[in-house]
C-alpha cells in the first residue's frame, strides 16, 4: 500500500526474515525498548522467520494486520495492530522505525495512513496506543496528530497512558 512518494506499506511476511533480522539487530542493540518480543524473540535469521510467521498467523485469525514500512524501498520499520476480538470496534497500533531513519516524519504519515485505513477498510471506530511517559516521540506524534488522551495506567511498575482517535460521523 503506498503512503506517499517515499513510503509504503508490505503485509508483514517471512520471506523478508533476513533484512527483518538486520532491523532486530539494530533494536537488540540496545536502540530501542518497546518491542520487547522482537528483542528477546529475534536472536538470529531462523528466529526472524519464526517470529514473522507469527505475525502473518496473527494478522490471518483476528484481522489485526502488520505491515512492513518501506522507506524508498528499503524495510525501515514495522507497525500494526495488537489483535482484537471480531466484535471490538476498536484497534490498538504500534510502530517502530529504526534510528537512522528517524526525524524523517516517517512514522506520522504511517500513522495517518492507518488511521484512514483503520476507519474505512477495517470498520473501526476508534484507533488507540498505549505509550510510556518516557517515549517523548510517540507522545510528539499523537499529539500532533490529535489523538485524546485516555485512563492512565501502572502493570509491573511501568506507568502507561492511552490514547484515541475516534472516527468522525
Amino acid at each position: 500500500m503506498k503512503v506517499d512518494d517515499q513510503i509504503s506499506l508490505k503485509p508483514v511476511n517471512s520471506q523478508d526474515s533476513i533484512e527483518f533480522f538486520k532491523l532486530a539487530k539494530v533494536i537488540n542493540a540496545g536502540h530501542m525498548d518497546y518491542l520487547p518480543e522482537i528483542v528477546e524473540l529475534c536472536v538470529d535469521e531462523s528466529s526472524a522467520r519464526f517470529l514473522l510467521a507469527d505475525y502473518e498467523d496473527k494478522a490471518k485469525e483476528t484481522g489485526a494486520p502488520d505491515f512492513f514500512i518501506l522507506f524508498e524501498g528499503k524495510i525501515c520499520g514495522i507497525i500494526g495492530f495488537a489483535p482484537w476480538d471480531k466484535g471490538q470496534y476498536w484497534g490498538e497500533l504500534g510502530y517502530w522505525v529504526a534510528p537512522t531513519y528517524q526525524r524523517r516524519d516517517i512514522a506520522s504519515r504511517c500513522v495517518s495512513f492507518l488511521i484512514n485505513y483503520a476507519f474505512n477498510k477495517l470498520f473501526l471506530d476508534e484507533v488507540r496506543f498505549l505509550i510510556e511517559p518516557k517515549n517523548k516521540a510517540s507522545l510528539r506524534l499523537v499529539q500532533k496528530l490529535g489523538f485524546s488522551e485516555g485512563k492512565c495506567f501502572e502493570e509491573k511498575g511501568v506507568h502507561y497512558s492511552y490514547f484515541s482517535i475516534k472516527k468522525a460521523d
